[in-house]
């Protein structure tokens, strides 16, 4: 058995709470950071499943897709300098009337493009089509806060995206949305594909709260017509797991009381069993503000334990 745990938020804690936790140095010992471009990326990639992340998503967050191309359409924030423009951030606090209004908007105008959009939470905003799209993007955690000139879509259907994020900004400049404390101004698209054949889709025991860091997991699980567990605890999750390959989801760690309860409920216990062989891996997949990382341990040799005294759970992107 091998056991992932997807932790949103942790690397947005102070590199020294981080460094205290000595949960997190025994992972640090047993393992080197890979930096990831997001948490979807990282997870789809602990998998080895080479898919596209918006259909998932849009499955997982319970919108029937079929075989029709889906692509993520995350409200945002844009701002523009003199010399660029960059995303503040996704907008995920849309009430029910804003999301009605901003879905009316958007429906009304790209119907004639053939996009639909839905939006089934106020944090799961998609594009659906029936034609198949060539373009390579990047999702918006990912463009969080860099310059967006390098991060617009390509690709061969290219000039179509980069016409339709246009469009949208156009749309939205002077709309009420535009006016509120976060505003929204724009769409970023990211994503795009359709669903993976389930044959090629790894049978895996889910865990996972609702929402958008745990959307792509939930459409996995989905494909492979197999429940989602609540993440109470990995004990609780173990005792009615029945498979190889354990993935857990937990919610968002960005303070020192949620660290807490994931270390106590997760991470401690993942170790514990790794440490006397009873699984044979622990992965941890963790985010927060525009960085991404993953930590892939085996079971410790007798080197790695030595490492533990002096090993520091501390990711500094910079550095890779």
């Amino acid at each position: 058995m091998r056991i992932t745990l997807v932790v949103p938020g942790l690397l947005s804690l102070p590199a020294e709470t981080l460094a205290r936790e000595p949960s997190l140095s025994r992972i640090a010992a047993l393992a080197e950071p890979t930096p990831e471009a997001d948490l979807d990326a990282a997870l789809l990639g602990n998998l080895s499943l080479d898919a596209a992340v918006a259909p998932l998503a849009a499955c997982g967050s319970g919108l029937d897709v079929a075989h029709r191309w889906v692509i993520r359409a995350d409200p945002v924030t844009m701002t523009v300098g003199r010399e660029d423009a960059r995303l503040a951030g996704c907008v995920l606090d849309l009430d029910d009337a804003e999301r009605a209004a901003l879905l009316a908007l958007l429906n009304a105008h790209f119907a004639v493009d053939g996009l639909l959009f839905a939006a089934p939470r106020a944090d799961a905003w998609f594009a659906i089509s029936e034609a198949q799209h060539a373009v390579v993007t990047h999702s918006a955690e990912h463009a969080a806060g860099r310059p967006l000139r390098e991060l617009l879509p390509s690709g061969p259907d290219a000039a179509r995206w980069r016409r339709w994020l246009t469009e949208a900004q156009m749309l939205l400049h002077d709309h009420a949305l535009a006016t509120r404390p976060r505003p929204v101004n724009a769409l970023w698209f990211s994503g795009g594909g359709t669903l993976p054949d389930s044959e090629r889709v790894p049978s895996i025991v889910a865990a996972a709260p609702v929402g958008r860091h745990a959307d792509v997991l939930r459409g996995i699980a989905s494909v492979q017509r197999r429940n989602v567990m609540p993440a109470g605890t990995l004990e609780g999750v173990l005792a009615i797991a029945e498979g190889d390959i354990v993935v857990i989801a937990l919610g968002s760690v960005d303070a020192e009381a949620t660290l807490a309860r994931a270390v106590q409920d997760f991470v401690r216990p993942a170790l514990e069993r790794l440490e006397r062989g009873d699984v044979s891996s622990l992965s941890l997949i963790a985010g927060g503000g525009q960085v991404a990382a993953s930590w892939n341990a085996q079971r410790p040799s007798l080197l790695s334990r030595l490492r533990r005294r002096r090993a520091r759970f501390v990711y500094d992107p910079a550095s890779r």
